[in-house]
């Protein structure tokens, strides 16, 4: 009897071995599916380290800052060149129509007053319309300024007028 006792314990060893042996294994499962998960997370965290997520946008931020900077540039160089070439076509425009309005300033000198208020008053509203009516103003005093300096030279060098008599 000794011996089934014996034979019993060790059959007992066996099962108790053997259900040992595969719960190690579920722990060793386990066990490797926490590493496994630790690994993970350790990885997740690594990713979004608030040091290294700082210096990835501390990064980004001089990568776009240094991007708007020549794109500002390039349109300041873009603006400057329209505007110089703006200007240019300003200042010839400019002395186009200074010589335009010089000619047809002093082309008011020989008009009539009715001919020079009738074409004045054919222009738009602005400065020119405005500048061309104080120009005839001052044609005017000139011509009557100029009449009555003829008139009184007339009167002085003109022999007295005697009186007839009847």
């Amino acid at each position: 009897m000794e011996y089934v006792n014996a034979v019993l314990i060790v059959i007992g060893f066996i099962i108790i071995g053997y259900y040992q042996k595969q719960k190690i294994g579920a722990l060793e499962n386990q066990i490797n599916s926490q590493k496994d998960l630790i690994g993970s997370t350790k990885a997740f965290f690594d990713l979004f380290d608030l040091g290294k997520l700082k210096g990835y946008v501390e990064i980004v931020e001089k990568k776009v800052k240094t991007e708007m900077e020549c794109q500002m540039t390039e349109l300041k160089n873009d603006f400057g060149k329209k505007q110089d070439k703006s200007l240019n076509a300003i200042r010839i425009l400019l002395e186009e129509l200074d010589s335009v309005v010089d000619v047809f300033g002093k082309s008011l000198v020989y008009l009539s007053r009715d001919r020079r208020e009738t074409i004045i008053e054919g222009m738009k509203e602005g400065i020119a319309k405005r500048a061309f009516t104080q120009v005839s103003k001052q044609i005017d005093e000139i011509v009557i300024e100029a009449r009555q300096a003829a008139i009184k030279t007339l009167l002085e060098t003109a022999p007295p007028i005697r009186k007839k008599s009847l």
